[in-house]
């Protein structure tokens, strides 16, 4: 009897297993006990079949900031496909549900209650700690180049349609691809409409390595899709100085997007932090770190550089170098003003590369004892105005505020 009834127990407790396990939506956290960085491999491991790029930008959302309601935002979001399909015949063309996405989202109408999504020029490059967030946008309907396309895919791929991101500096664009596999470019910051391939290569400062190697232009998988989310968390891990999970998460979300320079960056920036943390604010003069630290110290410089090295070897180049590249592109007819502008816009771009700062070499000078077989200085990322270590009398660099 007491083996028949714990028989019973067993299949009931077996059964309540699979029915939770059956009940959970993909893409959503299963435990909450578990790590950030553990929500983020779940994220990461799920198959591309199932991943829901509404669901996982609110995950991630919801780690950067916990007041983020995720079902109530799926809600509205389902609400938003509703109000659509209702624009639409029944057996709508995949064309008619591009053009009547785009009218809801951007023109403004019943459909939208006279208030169209827009760009957030308040904050255009999206610097505030909320206003990448999927749930800021929805509230506010001011977003930026990553909230604005990502609801754009979010919304098609919900219509049925074949859309998913790709990147350029300082910038995410949707790419549709139609029933006969022909991809366009949609540009959801300037009223969801085409954009061609040139035109992104012309206006933001790019390589052509870097394009030819997938770090921009790209049609991206799903789980590429998920990295670039996931990637604003690692720069928000950096600029709050959470350095260690800044490099932890970075390295899991190269396993998933190896070619993604901008990682590189973040991980690269993240050892300089650690070594200026550890370090440098400790032993301010170069003959004054005790040998005992040398080999952390000598890590700590090779995985700076390497991260460096990696985002140039796939086609990432220093702000100053595409400065003059552009310079004698446009054999010296740009305006002092436009000289200017493309200087802010160079900035702007390796803000959003690393911990939203741009990225310059460090003038650090080597350690007495220290050798490193790929640089004698780590590469550290700077603010405009701010001076590289040690120049101040405190021999520090200032924090980036």
């Amino acid at each position: 009897m007491r083996l028949f009834i714990g028989l019973i127990n067993f299949i009931l407790l077996l059964f309540v297993h699979v029915q939770t396990q059956a009940a959970v939506p993909p893409n959503m956290i299963v435990n909450p006990e578990k790590t950030e960085l553990e929500q983020i491999q779940v994220l990461l491991g799920t198959p591309d079949s199932r991943v829901d790029f509404a669901k996982t930008k609110l995950t991630i959302d919801k780690i950067i900031d916990p007041t983020v309601d995720v079902e109530a935002n799926l809600k509205l979001i389902d609400s938003m496909v509703a109000d659509i399909e209702e624009m639409l015949e029944p057996d709508a063309l995949e064309l008619e549900k591009v053009l009547a996405l785009r009218k809801y989202l951007y023109d403004s109408g019943a459909w939208n209650d006279e208030k169209p999504f827009s760009y957030d020029l308040a904050d255009p490059l999206g610097q505030s700690k909320t206003s990448r967030l999927l749930h800021n946008y929805l509230r506010t309907r001011k977003g930026n180049c990553v909230s604005m396309p990502i609801l754009h895919a979010i919304l098609g791929r919900k219509l049925g349609l074949d859309m998913t991101l790709s990147t350029a500096p300082l910038h995410v664009f949707v790419i549709f691809t139609n029933e006969q596999g022909h991809s366009v470019n949609i540009e959801a910051t300037s009223g969801g409409h085409p954009s061609r391939d040139i035109w992104y290569q012309q206006k933001i400062p790019m390589t052509k390595l870097a394009v030819s190697n997938g770090v921009y232009m790209k049609k991206l998988s799903d789980k590429e899709a998920v990295v670039v989310m996931a990637k604003d968390l690692a720069s928000r891990y950096l600029a709050d100085g959470r350095h260690k999970e800044a490099i932890e998460l970075s390295n899991e979300l190269i396993k998933g997007f190896p070619s993604y320079a901008p990682l590189y960056l973040v991980r690269g920036s993240s050892f300089y932090m650690l070594i200026e943390r550890e370090f440098f604010d400790k032993y301010p003069e170069p003959d004054s770190l005790p040998a005992e630290f040398d080999k952390k110290y000598q890590y700590y410089m090779r995985q700076n550089n390497t991260s460096f090295r990696m985002a140039e070897i796939l086609g990432w180049r220093d702000p100053n170098e595409m400065i003059a590249k552009q310079k004698k592109k446009e054999k010296k007819h740009m305006t002092a003003e436009e000289v200017e502008q493309f200087r802010l816009q160079i900035e702007a771009i390796n803000r959003q590369n690393g911990a939203m700062m741009p990225f310059v070499h460090s003038s650090v000078p080597p350690r007495q004892g220290v050798s490193n077989p790929i640089s004698s200085q780590p590469r550290f990322p700077t603010s405009p105005g701010l001076l590289p270590y040690p120049p101040n009398p405190n021999g520090k660099v200032q924090p980036f505020k």
